[in-house]
């Protein structure tokens, strides 16, 4: 399947955190919330972020301009996830159920689950994730809980659009 434009392809924050939004919810049984969606703060929530790294070599093939534009770009990327967990003491969650969504988390995000897949990501495929480490905060009543992922990913070959549109400057 490929993208419908070049831009829609390179938003790779956008589609990842879509698509954990959708199987976190469902996995953990809680609100989540991608980066900047600007919602008003309720407990118990997940918060996500999804921040690309850079790109991966190797990509020995020359630079090519034809609209087969997987050829001379690179296919894969690293990139971190961070997930955060927030509960309210004063609104009934207990540590217990902090604790439980945290373990619903991670089981979300192991290597072996199929929740990042062709379906969820058409233009992507997860080739590597793992857990890079856990913070834990409290801040007055609230109970945080950080947990950063290492993910590598590639662009499919056939996610790039069949058609490009090119702009002729005017005279």
């Amino acid at each position: 399947m490929s993208a419908p434009d070049l831009e829609t392809l390179y938003q790779f924050e956008k589609e990842f955190e879509n698509a954990a939004e959708t199987f976190l919810e469902s996995a953990v049984g809680i609100s989540c919330f991608p980066s900047a969606s600007g919602e008003n703060f309720v407990t118990p929530r997940l918060e996500i972020e999804f921040l690309t790294g850079e790109a991966t070599l190797p990509d020995d093939a020359p630079i090519d301009s034809s609209p087969a534009l997987a050829q001379g770009e690179y296919l894969k990327h690293d990139a971190t996830f961070e997930v955060r967990i927030i509960t309210d003491g004063t609104a009934g969650q207990s540590r217990a159920d902090h604790f439980s969504y945290v373990g619903k988390t991670r089981v979300a995000l192991l290597r072996s689950s199929a929740n990042w897949n062709a379906s969820t990501l058409p233009w992507y495929g997860l080739k590597f994730i793992r857990q890079l480490q856990t913070s834990r905060d409290v801040d007055g009543d609230h109970q945080l809980t950080s947990i950063m992922y290492q993910i590598k990913f590639s662009i499919r070959s056939t996610a790039f659009p069949t058609t490009t549109t090119t702009t002729t400057p005017a005279p």
